[in-house]
C-alpha cells in the first residue's frame, strides 16, 4: 500500500496498479486502508485524487468491504455506500462532501445516462478507481460505462484521420474504452487471469511479459502462516458408474454433448446424491467437526443451483435416516429453481433459499444465512456459485466438491478454507469430481507472482474479418444501423430495442437461413469478436470507428441469434437408466506445489481460448457411448457391480492373438470385426476368476445373438482402431 502511495505522489494520475495478494491474507483491509489514504494523498500542496470510488460487483462482500471501510472513516460523510439507487451514485459522484464512494459497477450505465439527459459533466476531477478482485467484469461493457462517467477522454480527442460520419455517440463509447489520464486504477485480485493481467499489469520493457505492481503470494501467507495450505489433506474419489441403453433403436448423437448429459444424468440420479451424502455426513463427524474444539464446519461445492437443492434433500434424508442429531446443513442459492431432471423424484417442484432453510417453521432470510451458519448448532453449508467466493467463514475446516474446477475458479473456491483461525491448524477436501493432477495444475500459476504474455491485438481484427467472411453482414446495413444508434436517444426508451432489431433485420434473417452447423459457427464467431472487443479495445493503442460500429451491429445480432439458438443437447430420458453405482476413494495426499512448475498465462489466441483449439466433435451410436462412458468410469469392481467385464475380453483378446496386427493392416474394419464368436467366448472363459461374472456373459455371448454382436463390434472394433491409431 505503500509504495502504491509513493508511485501515485510522484507520478499522479493516469496509471495502472495490480496488486496480487493471496485470498485469505487481509485484502478487504489493504482496501479499506488504501482508499482512505489515497482519499487524504497530496503532492506537495495539491491533492492527488478529487475522490476515491472503491468498485466490487458481488453483493456479499459489497457489505462486508463496507463496514470495513466505514470502519476507518473519522470524519462522517467522507465515506458514501451506494446500496440503493443509481441515483445515490450521481448525488455521491457529483457532490463535495463525499470522498470515498463505495459502489457497484452495475450502476455506472444508468448514471452515464442520467448524466448525458442533465448534461453534467464529471470528467474535469481526478479519480482513483479501487476493483475488487478485478477479473472479467473489468473486460466488459459495465467498465465501458465506468470510464465513460469518470474519463477525461472526449471523442474528439481521438487521433482519426477524417470524419467518417460515424455518429457522435458511437465515438463517445470509442474514447470510453482506452486508458483515461484522469484515472488510476488500483485492482485487487489472488488470481489474475491473462486479461488481468493485459489490462492492469505492469509489462516489461524487454520481453513483454506482465506481472504485478506487488505480490504477496500464496506460498508467502502460507510459509507466514498467515493461510491455511488447503492442499494439506486432500482425498480423490472415482465415480463409478453402469449405464445400460433401453432404447433399442441406435440413434446418432453427438458424442460431447451426449457424454455431458450421461455424466448429469449419472449425478442426478438420487441413489448416487444419496451415497454421496452418507459419506459427506460421516467425514464431517468423524474429522471436521472434532475440529477447532468441536466447532469446525464445512462446505459442499456443487455445479448449479439445481444440485444445490438436491444435494440438501440428500443431506437432510441422511440425517434423519441415522438419527444424527447433532448434524444440521444449510443451503445457499439465489433465486427460485424449478427442478428440471427428468429422473429426479421431484421433477417439477421449485424451491427457495429461504424456503429450505426453515427456522422453527419460518424462512430464514438469504442476509440472515451467514450469522446463522456460524451458530453451534450448523455444521454444513451446500453451495452453487454463492459464497464460492467472497465468504469469509475461519471455522471452515473441511470442503466437499461435487463440481469440476478449473482454473482460477479452483483457486477461489477451495481458498473458502484458508481462513486461519486460533487452533486451526489442518483443513480436509473430499473431491467427487477433480483429479490430483488437475487442482495442481489450477493452484501452480499463483502459487509465486503470476505472470503473463501480452495479447496480439491482430486476433481482435481477425476476428471482426471472419463475422464479415459469413456474407450475413453488409456494408449498406451497417451505414442504416449508424443512422439509427445515432436517433436512438430521441426514441422512447421502450421502443429502441426494436428499432435496434429492425436495424439488424436483413441480417438476421440471412443468418438463421444457413444451415444449422454453418449457424453454430456464425454465433461463435460472433461470440469471439463480442468478447474480444470487450477486452482489446482498452489495450490496443487505435481501433477504427468502423470497428466500434461492427461490434454494436454484432452485438445486437448475436443477443437475437442466442435468444432463438435451441439447447442442441441430447433428450436421453427414457433411454438410459442407471444399474450400478460406487465411490471409490482414489487417495489423500498434500498436493505439493512449486513455482518452478508454473507457466506465464498465455495471451488470447485466435479461437478465444488462450490455448488450443479443441478438435472436431465426433459422432456415434448411443449404446457405444454408453459403453464408452462405462469404460471412462469403471474400475476394478465386485460381484454385485457386474462392470468392465467386456473390457477385460478385449483386452485378453488382443494380447493373445498377434496375429490380428497384420490383420487390421490387411483388412477394413467392418472385414476385421466379422466372425469373432471364438475369439471372444474363449477370452471371456481366460479373465479372471470370478465364475459367476463369467458364467452370465458366456451364457449371453453363446444364447443372444443381438449381444454377441454387439459386443463382437465393441470388442473387435476397439482393438482394431487401437491399432490403427498406433500406426501399424
Amino acid at each position: 500500500m505503500v509504495e502504491c502511495q509513493a508511485h501515485a505522489r510522484v507520478h499522479g494520475t493516469g496509471h495502472h496498479y495490480l496488486i496480487q495478494h493471496s485470498a485469505g491474507s487481509g485484502k478487504t483491509k489493504e482496501i479499506a486502508w488504501l482508499a482512505h489514504e489515497l482519499s487524504s494523498l497530496h503532492a506537495g500542496d495539491v491533492k492527488v485524487f478529487d475522490k476515491v470510488v472503491v468498485i466490487t460487483d458481488r453483493r456479499v462482500l459489497d457489505a462486508q468491504l463496507r463496514r470495513q471501510i466505514e470502519q476507518f472513516e473519522q470524519v462522517s460523510g467522507v465515506v458514501r455506500s451506494v446500496d440503493q439507487h443509481s441515483s445515490q451514485l450521481r448525488e455521491a459522484l457529483l457532490g463535495q462532501q463525499a470522498k470515498i464512494v463505495v459502489t457497484t459497477l452495475q450502476k455506472f450505465p444508468f448514471v452515464l445516462r442520467q448524466l448525458n439527459e442533465e448534461g453534467e459533466r464529471l470528467a474535469d476531477r481526478r479519480y482513483a478507481v479501487i476493483v475488487d478482485e478485478a477479473h472479467s467484469s473489468q473486460t466488459g461493457e459495465s467498465a465501458a460505462d465506468l470510464k465513460a462517467v469518470l474519463g477525461s477522454v472526449a471523442a474528439d480527442e481521438l487521433d482519426l484521420d477524417e470524419d467518417d460520419g460515424t455518429p457522435p455517440a458511437l465515438l463517445a463509447q470509442l474514447a470510453a474504452r482506452g486508458r483515461q489520464p484522469n484515472l488510476s486504477f488500483f485492482a485487487f485480485t489472488a488470481t489474475p487471469k491473462g486479461k488481468t493481467l493485459e489490462l492492469f499489469g505492469d509489462r516489461d520493457p524487454v520481453d513483454g511479459s506482465l506481472a504485478a505492481f506487488h505480490t504477496y503470494s500464496m506460498r508467502q501467507a502460507i510459509e507466514e502462516d498467515f493461510i491455511v495450505d488447503v492442499l494439506r489433506n486432500y482425498t480423490t474419489y472415482d465415480q463409478l458408474f453402469r449405464l445400460e441403453t433401453e432404447a433399442r433403436e441406435t440413434f446418432e448423437v453427438p458424442k460431447g454433448k451426449a457424454s455431458t448429459r450421461l455424466a448429469q444424468f449419472a449425478r442426478f440420479h438420487p441413489y448416487v446424491k444419496a451415497q454421496k451424502a452418507a459419506v459427506v455426513v460421516e467425514h464431517f463427524k468423524q474429522v471436521v467437526r472434532p475440529l477447532l474444539g468441536g466447532r469446525g464446519k464445512a462446505m459442499v461445492v456443487c455445479a448449479s443451483r439445481e444440485e444445490a437443492v438436491q444435494w440438501k434433500r440428500a443431506l437432510d434424508q441422511e440425517i434423519e435416516r441415522h438419527g444424527h442429531d447433532d448434524v444440521r446443513a444449510l443451503v445457499a442459492f439465489s433465486d427460485e429453481v424449478t427442478i428440471r431432471s427428468p429422473d429426479a423424484d421431484n421433477l417439477g417442484m421449485s424451491y427457495t433459499e429461504p424456503e429450505m432453510n426453515k427456522i422453527g417453521g419460518r424462512p430464514l432470510s438469504e442476509t440472515k444465512l451467514p450469522e446463522e451458519f456460524d451458530k453451534p448448532e450448523y455444521g454444513v453449508l451446500v453451495v452453487a456459485e454463492k459464497y464460492q467466493t467472497g465468504f469469509d467463514q475461519p471455522k471452515l475446516c473441511g470442503m466437499y466438491v461435487d463440481k469440476k474446477l478449473v482454473g482460477v475458479n479452483a483457486v477461489q473456491t477451495l481458498s473458502r478454507l484458508n481462513r486461519a483461525a486460533l487452533g486451526k491448524d489442518e483443513v480436509y477436501v473430499l473431491d467427487f469430481a477433480n483429479t490430483a493432477e488437475e487442482i495442481r495444475a489450477a493452484f501452480e500459476p499463483f502459487y509465486g507472482q503470476t505472470e503473463g504474455g501480452p495479447t496480439d491485438p491482430n486476433v481482435l481484427f481477425d476476428s471482426a474479418d471472419e463475422v464479415r467472411s459469413y456474407g450475413v453482414i453488409d456494408d449498406a446495413e451497417l451505414e442504416r444501423f449508424v443512422g439509427d444508434w445515432a436517433a436512438v436517444e430521441e426514441v422512447d426508451e421502450h421502443k429502441r430495442h426494436a428499432l435496434l432489431s429492425t436495424s439488424t433485420q436483413s441480417a438476421y434473417d440471412r443468418a438463421v437461413a444457413l444451415d444449422s452447423d454453418r449457424l453454430g459457427e456464425l454465433r461463435d464467431a460472433l461470440n469471439r469478436f463480442f468478447r474480444f472487443y470487450g477486452f482489446l479495445a482498452q489495450v490496443v493503442p487505435y481501433v477504427p470507428p468502423q470497428t466500434e460500429v461492427l461490434f454494436q451491429f454484432s452485438k445486437v445480432l448475436l443477443k437475437r441469434l442466442l435468444s432463438r439458438a435451441p439447447d442442441g443437447g441430447v433428450n436421453l430420458s427414457g433411454t438410459v437408466e442407471l444399474t450400478h453405482f460406487r465411490l471409490e476413494r482414489v487417495g489423500t495426499e498434500h498436493i505439493g506445489l512449486s513455482e518452478d512448475g508454473a507457466k506465464p498465462l498465455a495471451g488470447i489466441t485466435g479461437d478465444g481460448t488462450g490455448g488450443e483449439a479443441q478438435g472436431e466433435i465426433p459422432l456415434g451410436p448411443l449404446a457405444e457411448l454408453v459403453e464408452a462412458f462405462n469404460e471412462r468410469y469403471g474400475g476394478e469392481l465386485g460381484d454385485a457391480d457386474a462392470l468392465r467385464v467386456l473390457t477385460d475380453v478385449r483386452d485378453s483378446v488382443r494380447e493373445g492373438n498377434a496375429e490380428l496386427v497384420a490383420q487390421a493392416e490387411a483388412n477394413s474394419r467392418d472385414d476385421f470385426v466379422r466372425h469373432r464368436d471364438d475369439l471372444l467366448i474363449g477370452a471371456a472363459m481366460e479373465v479372471g476368476d470370478d465364475r459367476e461374472k463369467q458364467g452370465k456373459l458366456l451364457k449371453a455371448l453363446l444364447d443372444d445373438e443381438e449381444f454377441r454382436a454387439r459386443a463382437g463390434e465393441l470388442v473387435m472394433g476397439s482393438i482394431y482402431d487401437g491399432y490403427r491409431a498406433e500406426g501399424r
